[in-house]
């Protein structure tokens, strides 16, 4: 899916709900953030793979930490668990970036951002 076909989508969908303000703002601001968000999918990935990221700073190191210790104790992980912590972190960074962002916006930006991402 190109950047373009979301765009796309989002012109669509933006359009049925223009009557509704909330829904309407938060899917403009999940427009927004999805091309800010590939450097913070990256990270994630290095993380699941066991790569400390140095571009991530201590605040937001702690908070990963904290949040998702089996990730770093040697438990064995299976795939889907595994990219549901990507998921997660990538959703957490997002709000620790935007805090203004809910989770919910965070993790439909994220998921649409790692869609163009991975079809690209």
């Amino acid at each position: 899916m190109s950047i373009q076909a979301v765009l796309n989508f989002f012109s669509n969908l933006l359009s049925k709900f223009r009557g509704n303000n909330r829904i309407y703002n938060s899917l403009v601001y999940v427009e927004g953030l999805i091309p800010k968000i590939g450097p913070f999918i990256k990270i994630a990935g290095d993380i699941i793979v066991g790569l400390v990221p140095t571009e991530v700073d201590d605040a937001a190191w702690a908070i990963i930490k904290g949040k998702y210790p089996h990730l770093f104790d040697g438990s064995k992980l299976n795939q889907d668990t595994l990219k549901l912590y990507a998921l997660g972190i990538t959703t957490d960074l997002v709000q620790y970036h935007f805090p203004e962002a809910s989770t919910t916006v965070a993790r439909t930006a994220t998921q649409l951002a790692y869609l163009i991402q991975k079809n690209k």
